[in-house]
């Protein structure tokens, strides 16, 4: 079932904390001369934000709590923050955004039912795998594919590939896994995501022209990778030998990246367009989850 988004534009407040950090690079060929610059996104009156996508126009999605512990998703764009709300859902989460504008993300129905949505020119469209008990929904790109996981009939995680014609693949990996999620696909058809090992590890997941490649952060103890952009550049975060979390960009399986918003305990990078802007989350020492642009002049 259909419904019409209706959208009301809360103009933005957003804090400029111009914080400056460089960032640790792993390998022989450095990645950047410049310094990243940090900025804090914060959906007014929220109690958590994080930011999920980016696309090339700079618009950013993602999810944010509200004062009654109610989630809704969001669109910033053009210095305006607009809440987004599946129709008589009881939550509603924005995970992903193409150039074109489509959104993808999940909805919570009534019954408590878990339900993939995809938003284009303000209206929805449900998004549920044949037999599955919940869909999720987390990127599509510019043309219309759409990636995501879904529970089957027996409680396990898996992988899909929705083609903009309606056709589902599961995307499988060739390997002992016990759970398996794609976060994102670019406009080649590169799909990256995590799968978790026989002993709850989770590892980084790359699938390109029908190769699964394993391509975990360096000396990580647990990796997940969450988009590429149409050249090849990943985002991800890990987790090091010291139990803490770390946001990352890489290319491919090489030239790794450690990104850390500044005095935050906790960074997850979540979101890369072609300009490599990055977006995430990050959890200051107050542990409130806060949302991220990291912007570079590469």
């Amino acid at each position: 079932m259909n419904g019409v988004f209706r959208i009301n534009a809360i103009k933005l407040w957003f804090v400029l904390l111009g914080l400056v950090a460089s960032s640790l690079v792993l390998g022989s060929n450095p990645l950047a001369a410049a310094e990243p610059t940090f900025t804090t996104i914060d959906f007014p009156g929220s109690t958590s934000t994080s930011a999920f996508d980016i696309d090339g126009d700079g618009d950013i999605v993602g999810l944010y709590t509200d004062g009654d512990n109610k989630t809704h998703g969001f669109l910033l764009s053009d210095a305006q923050f607009t809440p987004i709300d599946y129709p008589d859902a009881g939550v509603t989460r924005t995970r992903g955004i193409n150039s074109r504008g489509d959104m993808v993300g999940e909805y919570v129905d009534a019954g408590g039912k878990t339900h993939g949505y995809l938003l284009r020119d303000n209206v929805f469209t449900p998004i549920d795998i044949p037999e599955a008990r919940s869909t999720i929904a987390w990127g599509i790109n510019r043309r219309g594919v759409i990636t995501g996981h879904y529970v089957d009939a027996s409680g396990k995680e898996r992988p899909f590939l929705l083609s903009n014609d309606g056709n589902f693949t599961t995307l499988d990996p060739p390997f002992n896994f016990t759970r398996s999620l794609t976060h994102g696909v670019n406009k080649r058809g590169d799909v990256v995501g995590c799968w978790f090992d026989e002993e709850g590890m989770m590892h980084s997941l790359l699938i390109r022209d029908g190769e699964y490649v394993t391509n975990d952060f360096p000396d990580s103890t647990m990796s997940m990778n969450w988009r590429i952009n149409q050249l090849g550049w990943v985002v991800g975060h890990y987790t090091d030998a010291e139990s803490k979390t770390h946001g990352y960009l890489a290319k491919g399986s090489r030239r790794y990246t450690r990104i850390d918003f500044p005095g935050a305990v906790l960074t997850q990078a979540l979101g890369i367009n072609a300009s490599r802007d990055v977006v995430g989350l990050y959890r200051g020492a107050d542990n409130k989850t806060h949302g991220f642009l990291m912007s570079s002049s590469n």
